[in-house]
This record gives C-alpha cells, sequence and structure tokens, in this order.
C-alpha cells in the first residue's frame, strides 16, 4: 500500500521529470508522459486487487469507476513486451 509518493523536484536538470537545462524550451521525460497517462487513468477510480497471474517482472493492477466499469492497468520493468490482444467485458 502506497499512500503518497512525493518527486524531489518535478523540473530540474538531471532529477526532475522536466529538464530544465535549456530554460527557453524545458523538456519533459518519459517519466513525465507515463505519469500524466497514469493520473488521467485513475481520475475517479478505485483500487480493486493485484492480478497475481501475469508474467514474471509484469504488474497488474485492477480498478473500478463510479459507472461500475473497470480496467487493468499494467506495466513492466522489462522491454516492452509485443502487445497481443485488449480485452474488455464488452468485447
Amino acid at each position: 500500500h502506497v499512500s503518497r509518493v512525493y518527486w524531489w523536484r518535478l523540473v530540474h536538470r538531471g532529477f526532475g521529470l522536466v529538464d530544465d537545462a535549456d530554460a527557453e524550451n524545458p523538456r519533459a521525460r518519459p517519466a513525465f508522459s507515463a505519469l500524466k497517462t497514469l493520473l488521467a487513468q485513475l481520475a475517479g477510480a478505485r483500487f480493486e486487487r493485484r492480478l497475481d497471474d501475469v508474467p514474471a517482472g509484469t504488474f497488474a493492477l485492477e480498478f473500478s469507476r463510479p459507472d461500475a466499469s473497470r480496467f487493468v492497468l499494467r506495466w513492466t520493468r522489462e522491454t516492452f513486451p509485443k502487445l497481443e490482444e485488449i480485452r474488455s467485458e464488452n468485447g
């Protein structure tokens, strides 16, 4: 269970989610885009459970939305696996 997550600095050369080495053209790092996507997907959602039947090195968490729909966020620390299939309750 993680109750809070902190970043040392959002914008910082070398350490931030946004690199401001060029102050006129700050560069969002890949982790910034990942966090933005994660927050958009989780908006209004409730954690339901961790899915354990996944390949080693893969993580999968199931969430529900207020309309009772469910979705799974899945990721790996390894090289991205080939996406074979996406399934949902309604096909």
